[in-house]
């Protein structure tokens, strides 16, 4: 073999060793980057395990806060209720019924004919008497709850006396609202004195003081009516709120008993450390690739001095011998 042949050989030899080991280089580099990627993987699963653990945490203890807080606001509640149904109890035995100042508006239903109500008509044509026209007017306002009622409103309310008796029966004491009873009242006995026998000329009004008497009675009634009915709301009420923070702390304990029946915490726990455990075998595999790698890279790296310079110096020395 000449020393081109041999110089040839030592060549295509090199050059397919430095193939190969660039090959070799490529593998273990990419096979490293492979392990880089799983141990980070593996480290943002740890990271989101702890985050997840942490919001677990926070949740528990707001829900700790939000049961104490609840059973505080229960007890609250429980104290504002006896003190509502015992004021109540002192309304009902102070104000006593309603059932008499009732009863004498039935009475003055029945007074009400057909007849009366043409009478008054007729004397609303033709003349106003001042106690007639107020006492209606309060009338008319407490059947429809709306202040301030005019003539006008008076007169289409005594168009039909079918209709005005029937809703002077279904008059609720309760519904009163926009009405300010107790200074209506007060108003209407004021005017009870206008009622008596009429003065030389004037309109005879005495008979129809059945709608100033069923007006004061319902004032009577609703001022005793809407301060019962006001409680038994304010009782309704308090009971709603107390039963919705009873249903509050029913939902907190039976989480609690979740957490504890499943062991939450400590899957987070046991899950975090299974983790970690993976990961520390990961990177000491991370560690060993990124060794062969990097001695791989140093070989491919040196080979034109570790082998080419090295044979074919050789086989100069050979050939000056």
């Amino acid at each position: 073999m000449s020393k081109e042949q041999l110089l040839a050989y030592i060549q295509l030899k090199g050059n397919n060793r430095k193939s190969a080991m660039h090959d070799a280089c490529v593998f273990q580099t990419n096979d490293w980057h492979r392990t880089q990627e799983v141990s980070q993987n593996i480290g943002a699963r740890i990271e989101a395990l702890q985050e997840s653990r942490q919001q677990f945490q926070d949740n528990v203890a707001s829900q700790a806060k939000g049961l104490a807080e609840e059973k505080d606001h229960i007890r609250g509640l429980e104290v504002k209720l006896n003190a509502k149904k015992a004021e109540l109890l002192k309304e009902k035995d102070q104000s006593g019924s309603s059932d008499t100042f009732k009863s004498q508006m039935r009475a003055a239903e029945m007074i009400v004919t057909k007849e009366m109500i043409a009478q008054i008509n007729k004397i609303l044509e033709n003349d106003s008497p001042a106690p007639l026209t107020q006492s209606l007017e309060h009338f008319i306002s407490l059947l429809r709850d709306k202040p301030n009622t005019k003539s006008v409103d008076v007169e289409l309310f005594l168009q039909d006396h079918g209709k005005l008796v029937a809703t002077m029966k279904k008059a609720d004491t309760t519904k009163c609202r926009t009405v300010k009873v107790e200074q209506v009242l007060a108003q209407l006995e004021a005017l009870q004195n206008q009622f008596g026998p009429a003065t030389e000329g004037a309109v005879d009004v005495t008979k129809y003081r059945c709608f100033l008497d069923w007006s004061i009675n319902y004032c009577k009634a609703a001022k005793i009516d809407l301060n019962v009915y006001r409680l038994q709301e304010e009782v309704a009420k308090i009971s709603l709120e107390l039963e919705r923070a009873s249903l509050a702390v029913s939902r907190f304990d039976q989480i609690e008993r979740q957490n504890n029946e499943f062991q939450f915490a400590g899957f987070y726990n046991k899950a975090i450390a299974q983790v970690k455990a993976r990961a520390e075998i990961i990177t000491q595999i991370e560690s060993v690739d990124l060794d062969q790698a990097r001695e791989y890279q140093k070989k491919y790296k040196g080979f034109e001095n570790d082998y080419f310079r090295s044979y074919l110096s050789m086989v100069q020395d050979q050939a000056n011998q």
